[in-house]
């Protein structure tokens, strides 16, 4: 047997570079809403962000999927709108997966598709 191609590589200078640049801190949770639902949640807060400083004013953008099945909150790393708008423009943006996204079956959309 010889190699042909490599599938897998820790790409280090890949690495290096994406630790230089100013991306968002991500923060998931998860929070309770009425009659026992729970709704996952997900911040990108800017990363001029500090604890300390958590009562200062920084605007929000809000992002809910309403499509049946769908998911936007997820622990996987991913470039998008949210993150650039987050780094770039001091922005606190956050995903909310409410009922009838993915994981959270389909009993609480029966007969209800479409209502708000």
């Amino acid at each position: 047997h010889r190699l042909l191609r490599t599938l897998f590589n820790k790409n280090k200078q890949c690495g290096k570079k994406l630790n230089e640049l100013a991306l968002p801190q991500m923060r998931t949770m998860e929070v309770p809403l009425p009659q026992g639902y729970r709704a996952q949640v997900q911040l990108l807060l800017p990363p001029s962000w500090r604890e300390e400083l958590r009562d200062a004013a920084y605007p929000v953008l809000v992002e809910v999927n309403g499509r049946p099945g769908s998911q936007s909150v997820s622990e996987m790393y991913d470039l998008s709108w949210g993150t650039y708008m987050s780094s770039k423009n001091e922005v606190v943006y956050v995903k909310l997966d409410v009922r009838g996204s993915r994981g959270h079956g389909s009993r609480t959309l029966y007969r209800r598709l479409g209502g708000v």
